[in-house]
This record gives C-alpha cells, structure tokens and sequence, in this order.
C-alpha cells in the first residue's frame, strides 16, 4: 500500500485533535476551547515519571447528578 496515509484517508485522529485543541486552549489563554460540544473542557497537565516529559490533554468536565 504505497502512498496510504490513513490522516488524509480518514481524516484526522484523536491525537492530532487533542494537540490542536491544547494548542488553542493555551494560545487564547482559555477563550479558544473551553467549551466543546456544550460542556467545559480543561487541560490536564501531568510529568512522566520515567521521562520527566510533561504531557498535557484536554479533559471535559461534566456534573454527575443534579
């Protein structure tokens, strides 16, 4: 299958939405992202701790109950 790019194929993966979307979030401070699909998102930011690499995914924030 020479030439297959499954991004270009299938569109874009969850990763690379994730990482346009920390971007965004980052880059506007919040204004940009903090709300997707009707609830709040918020950045998750960890260290590896092997790597010491921080890592950072956006999470949505969501009410369980009343």
């Amino acid at each position: 299958m020479t030439g297959f790019d499954p991004r270009t194929e299938f569109g874009m993966t969850w990763k690379d939405f994730s990482a346009d979307h920390v971007k965004r979030y980052l880059a506007t401070n919040g204004r940009d992202g903090y709300e997707f699909n009707g609830g709040e998102c918020v950045i998750l930011t960890t260290r590896g701790r092997h790597s010491g690499l921080i890592r950072r995914v956006p999470v949505m924030r969501v009410r369980d109950g009343d």
